[in-house]
């Protein structure tokens, strides 16, 4: 075997360093990826139009609510690519968390036979949310293309936010996988915790609407700053703010390797749990 060839199994895992782990394992998660996309639309009628209907529909209800019976107003932008920009990030965490949480449980009989890295499952339920997230994202340029005005530069700034938001679903979602697997509960506290996050965070309204007393939270709810950072590069024009940004994405760092350490703790009890 040459020398530069990896093997991991989940007890190596535990030797070696996270980044190694997460080159050595990519192809794997790759390949689950498109394993999950084509069954997902398997005799679907509809396929990969579904990826629209759910937030569609969201956005329509929402809308209609905040506009016409609560008479809420933004000034910056058109409401509907104002909620867009709240919706297509948080669409990709509350999918990726919901989908990844009780993931390692209904791969259990593939665990149960073959010897492979596990946090590949819930790794490859956020890579597959990401499709869906490009899809929406340019869905959103264009919108704001049309309601605005053409992009401006400041539209880089989708970058360092993506980073954070990847970082942080990558991070909740395999941490959730992981205890899940010993502690059935958080499968059914999830949808709950997605239900009140949706709530507290500005996504279908200004977050000038929180009180005074309560800004703390749009400054520690990563959602929140990835939210008013993509209003901020897709049509507001201004940089999002690089303090708060870079706060998140060190907390986010720090959030990844504390999933992933404690994931690798924990794997080699999984497959007696499943």
């Amino acid at each position: 075997m040459p020398n530069d060839e990896v093997v991991i199994s989940p007890g190596r895992g535990l030797e070696i360093g996270l980044g190694e782990r997460l080159r050595s394992t990519w192809p794997l998660v790759a390949a689950w990826t498109r394993r999950d996309l084509r069954a997902r639309y398997r005799q679907s009628l509809l396929r990969s139009w579904w990826s629209f209907i759910q937030p569609v529909t969201i956005l329509v209800i929402y809308g209609t609510v905040f506009t016409a019976v609560l008479d809420v107003t933004v000034e910056e932008a058109p409401y509907l690519v104002f909620a867009w920009a709240g919706i297509v990030p948080f669409t990709f965490f509350s999918s990726s968390l919901g989908q990844g949480v009780g993931s390692i449980q209904q791969a259990g009989p593939i665990i149960s036979r073959m010897a492979f890295p596990r946090d590949v499952i819930p790794l490859s339920v956020v890579t597959g949310a990401g499709v869906d997230l490009l899809i929406m994202t340019a869905v959103l340029i264009v919108l704001a293309w049309v309601q605005v005005g053409p992009p401006t530069i400041h539209l880089l700034g989708l970058v360092p936010v993506g980073i954070v938001l990847v970082c942080w679903t990558v991070a909740v979602t395999v941490t959730a996988a992981a205890v899940t697997v010993f502690r059935r509960d958080l499968r059914f506290a999830v949808p709950l915790a997605l239900q009140v996050l949706f709530i507290i965070t500005p996504v279908m309204y200004p977050a000038s609407l929180i009180a005074n007393w309560a800004e703390w939270i749009n400054l520690v709810n990563p959602l929140t700053v990835v939210i008013e950072g993509t209003r901020d590069a897709v049509y507001r024009g201004v940089w999002p703010d690089p303090a708060v940004l870079g706060a998140q994405f060190l907390a986010a760092l720090l959030a990844v390797w504390g999933s992933f350490a404690l994931f690798r703790r924990l794997e080699p009890r999984m497959s007696d749990f499943v």
